[in-house]
């Protein structure tokens, strides 16, 4: 996991940084801001499933990944090598999307 984050931390797009680390069993909890002070969350753990029911699908970089905005938060989740990511921000898919672009 922790060579997981190490990737995530290296591919952030320019203006992205990681602030925290946090590990909780086997998910990683990362802290994430960027130049407009956008606060995301990112999460990383085994893939073992996920609903995708309310979700959209939106591809990126050719695969496809599954986002849900609501009034207060928007989320996006997808698998890659078994390892489900998850990103979490208070505002709409973009800076989610564009992280996302170098982890896929």
């Amino acid at each position: 996991m922790r060579d997981t984050v190490s990737r995530v931390s290296d591919r952030l797009p320019d203006g992205y940084m990681v602030t925290d680390v946090d590990y909780d069993n086997l998910i990683a909890i990362m802290e994430i801001v960027n130049e407009r002070e956008n606060y995301i969350i990112l999460t990383v753990e085994e893939y073992s499933g996920f609903d995708t029911k309310g979700f959209s699908e939106i591809i990126v970089n050719g695969s496809p990944v599954y986002g849900l905005v609501t009034n207060d938060y928007s989320v996006l989740k997808y698998n890659i090598d078994n390892t489900l990511y998850t990103l979490s921000s208070w505002y709409d898919y973009h800076d989610l999307i564009e992280i996302s672009k170098n982890i896929i």
